[in-house]
């Protein structure tokens, strides 16, 4: 039996090779993607987020379920429970929706601004 000459070999490694990459392409693109989608994601709930807690510490008797802000953040929450909710973690997002319409909280403006900083970079380290 032959083992075949040096460019037979070359050749079908690069077979191989051009079978591998074919296979594991696509999975590596769509994960790349969905890193990103999951980057931009993040970004806007940050600064949805950062708008809102913003406001409040300036105006802490604000009714915030009443403020553009909350209702732009609100909004972005029901979108993504029903569009992307394998991209986010959407209970983080309720709970931080929660704290901030929970008119019987009796936290203090700063205690509210903490609890809700503290889910948010729960939700951001992800």
């Amino acid at each position: 039996m032959e083992i075949g000459s040096l460019a037979e070999w070359i050749t079908g490694i690069a077979e191989v090779a051009a079978v591998v990459v074919a296979l594991f392409l696509p999975s590596y693109q769509a994960r790349k993607a969905r890193k990103v989608s999951q980057q931009r994601i993040m970004n806007l709930v940050r600064s949805l987020l950062n708008d809102l807690l913003s406001k409040v510490k300036a105006t802490p008797d604000m009714d915030i379920a009443a403020s553009d802000e909350y209702s732009d953040f609100q909004k972005l929450v029901s979108i993504l429970a029903v569009t992307d909710a394998d991209l986010v973690n959407i209970d983080i997002l309720r709970q931080i929706e929660g704290l901030l319409t929970d008119s019987d909280r009796g936290d203090t403006t700063e205690q509210l601004v903490v609890k809700v900083e503290n889910l948010m970079n729960n939700y951001l380290s992800k």
